[in-house]
């Protein structure tokens, strides 16, 4: 398995608090050389056959997400390399129509969306002027694709 990571990485989190409870959500991330560091992550998980390559949570936004699997989608068809089985770019906090999620988007090695997952289904709402945070179990939405 290809583990990959940024290093320097900031990220932009907004705080609220309900009820005592301190909540956060990831608005923005400063990965810098983002394009050039995937790109050779994902060059050394193929030469290493990895089955799967995975970024840790929170550290990929939705752009870079779209960079990653355009580098898995554009591979030459004549690569001997093989694909992963699995590619997890991480995940993020997306709005939903249940609230702001923790998104985990699972995609095969041609960069094939499999799986969504919401680790947090309901993070946080609006109410007004008043944030407010829930918490709920985990829910999975599988979305089978054709082959």
């Amino acid at each position: 398995m290809g583990a990959c990571l940024f290093k320097p990485l900031e990220l932009e989190p907004e705080f609220c608090s309900t009820e005592g409870d301190k909540r956060f959500i990831i608005s923005g991330i400063e990965v810098p050389l983002a394009e050039d560091t995937i790109s050779q992550q994902i060059s050394q998980a193929l030469k290493e056959n990895c089955i799967a390559i995975v970024w840790p949570e929170l550290t990929v936004s939705p752009e870079l997400r779209e960079k990653i699997l355009k580098l898995v989608r554009d591979r030459d068809i004549t690569d001997e390399l093989e694909a992963p089985e699995i590619l997890i770019p991480g995940t993020w906090h997306e709005t939903t129509d249940r609230g702001i999620v923790n998104r985990a988007r699972i995609y095969n090695g041609y960069g094939e969306e499999r799986l969504i997952y919401d680790k947090i289904a309901r993070t946080r709402t609006m109410v007004g002027e008043r944030k407010t945070s829930l918490r709920v179990t985990a829910y999975v939405s599988w979305q089978p694709k054709a082959l």
